[in-house]
């Protein structure tokens, strides 16, 4: 279980590293868009905008499922008493 979620880390890690080259690649084309007034380059910068969009939505989704996974599951017993105090049914000793 545990190889699984370093594997998942791995993964989220190279996402975050393609997501920085891709934001490092937009600074220098929309740089050299505006310098050299070329639509072309303005174009390009926007197709590398929809790749970093995509990458964030993916880290998110990565993110977000090595959180739900990592989360601690209650067992019956500790559910049990949980409801108990929600209902304010809890037990008193003495």
């Amino acid at each position: 279980m545990r190889d699984v979620y370093q594997e998942q880390l791995w993964n989220l890690n190279q996402e975050l590293i393609q997501m920085g080259a891709a934001c490092e690649e937009i600074i220098d084309l929309a740089s050299k868009a505006l310098t050299d007034y070329s639509q072309a380059l303005a174009e390009e910068t926007a197709h590398v905008g929809s790749t970093i969009d995509e990458s964030e939505r993916t880290i998110e989704t990565i993110c977000l499922k090595l959180l739900l996974r990592q989360q601690p599951v209650a067992s019956a017993d500790q559910r049990g008493h949980e409801d108990d105090h929600r209902h304010g049914t809890h037990w008193r000793s003495g």
